[in-house]
């Protein structure tokens, strides 16, 4: 009887397996889309017989796991084919010594199917190796992103951060079947880059002069105010003009501040650096409330201000544009399922698998 098959019916086995989320609860809510037909519980042995090992292997973790996991670990064995002297050394030994699972820094050979049991990937890892790398692995050799990816053995969901020597893998080989999540639709994510770029047209009149004219009022108007201001409390942390507090608010939210801010040569080439902050995730939620309590609290409108100052007008444009395309960011990712490890930029910097 197989080792896999032995331990999924074996009551004593099973006990040690650790217990994982069940695949179903993702198929139930419609958010996975299958690839393939009828699962394959065990890898074809005959149908391909002469497939060549794939090319990918298994690279260093992702730095935003934790660090408990081994983020710079690199896989012992990722070099090894699957008919390596290596791997059969190792293999033969443990069969001497009744071994049948693979146990940590051991190589294990893993055939990675779709659920119509075509071959994404065969390659050989270590046990200490984690799910992620094995994700990453199948994102080397086809280019999938690793968002969309979710791996499962007999059944199970595996989790990014199990190692694969957690899963009682059989030391000779083990089959593990991969879904797609649904990927983003193209409208979606154009959406989001048409406000972004309200935000860039917003601001792309505004030359170094009229910058420098806004700095030298004496007695600005109060709405000219208050839309620099809100641009001084989202760019907080952000712009290096800007001093902060340790929780990133700006020191002194006043008009010296602003005129501060604005002295910079380069502080309009600074702004576009907040969309990539949105999407890196590291713009803080805290400087989009700010934002928003200032231009709540000032009453800012564009048309108002366009009265006083067409720059400060454009500068408040440029706010609201930032503001909706924060939230546009967040819905996205909330969508997709994404949690803090994956960015905006990483989602759309690769072709969706359909």
């Amino acid at each position: 009887m197989a080792s896999g098959h032995h331990e999924k019916h074996c009551p004593s086995c099973a006990s040690r397996r650790p217990s994982r989320p069940s695949i179903a609860a993702f198929s139930a809510a419609g958010s996975l889309a299958i690839c393939g037909a009828t699962p394959s519980s065990t890898p074809p042995k005959t149908e391909h017989p002469n497939l060549p090992v794939s090319e990918a292997r298994p690279i260093h973790c992702r730095a935003s796991a934790p660090s408990s996991i081994g983020v710079n670990r690199t896989t012992p064995f990722a070099l090894s084919a699957v008919d390596s002297p290596e791997f059969e050394t190792k293999a033969a030994q443990n069969r001497a010594l009744g071994n049948t699972t693979a146990t940590p820094l051991q190589p294990v050979r893993l055939n990675i199917l779709t659920l119509g049991g075509n071959v994404v990937v065969q390659s050989v890892f270590a046990s200490s190796d984690h799910v992620l790398a094995v994700k990453e692995a199948v994102n080397t050799a086809k280019r999938w992103p690793i968002w969309q990816q979710c791996l499962t053995f007999q059944g199970d969901m595996l989790e990014d951060t199990s190692t694969l020597g957690e899963l009682n893998l059989p030391m000779e080989g083990a089959t593990l079947e991969i879904v797609m999540k649904q990927g983003l639709s193209v409208e979606v994510i154009a959406l989001a880059k048409q406000v972004l770029q309200d935000g860039e047209n917003a601001i792309s009149f505004i030359s170094s002069n009229d910058i420098s004219q806004v700095r030298q009022m004496i007695r600005p108007p109060s709405l000219c105010v208050v839309s620099c201001l809100a641009v001084l409390q989202l760019c907080a942390g952000t712009l290096e003009s800007i001093d902060v507090n340790q929780n990133g608010s700006p020191r002194n939210p006043d008009w010296a501040a602003v005129k501060k801010m604005l002295s910079k040569p380069n502080f309009l080439k600074q702004l576009k650096q907040i969309p990539s902050a949105i999407e890196q995730g590291t713009l803080k939620v805290e400087r989009i409330k700010a934002c928003r309590k200032v231009v709540q609290d000032g009453h800012l409108c564009p048309v108002a201000v366009a009265k006083d100052s067409l720059t400060c007008c454009g500068l408040t444009r440029w706010i609201f544009s930032m503001s909706l395309y924060y939230d546009n960011v967040k819905q996205i990712m909330e969508q997709a399922g994404l949690g803090d490890g994956v960015t905006f930029s990483e989602l759309t910097s690769q072709p969706v698998a359909r």
